[in-house]
């Protein structure tokens, strides 16, 4: 994951850079489908990375039952990792498609894994 950021920041400023300078030439830049497009980009790559990372205090779902259980760590970060997919793609359809009410995308993204996990947490998991 680090790496990644590593990598992701620099050519995410020469993005936003190309836009900026696009725009201040006087080009027609459609802004909403780049974002769309690097958001979409970020969530397919963190879906990627979120079933592969080990039980840690760093990167992950980190809530305290996730922190608590190995079992829960893992079914969590799994289910986060599909959903992150999910968005990824859906940020993708929406550059094209610019459909309204994404936030609620991003904001069932952050709430389904921590529900998940405290279901997992009242079975004993």
């Amino acid at each position: 994951m680090f790496r990644f950021i590593m990598w992701f920041v620099p050519v995410l400023s020469v993005f936003i850079l190309s836009f900026t300078y696009c725009y201040a030439l006087g080009m027609d830049v459609n802004i909403g489908m780049g974002v769309n497009i690097i958001v979409g980009i970020v969530f397919l790559v963190i879906g990627n990375y979120l079933p592969k990372c080990k039980q840690n205090y760093t990167t992950g779902i980190k809530i305290p039952w996730t922190l608590n259980s190995t079992e829960n760590w893992n079914r969590t970060n799994r289910l986060a990792g599909w959903l992150f997919m999910a968005g990824g793609i859906l940020f993708f359809l929406n550059a094209f498609l610019q459909w309204s009410g994404m936030f609620l995308i991003i904001i069932g993204i952050a709430l389904l894994p921590i529900i998940y996990s405290f279901i997992l947490y009242k079975k004993g998991m």
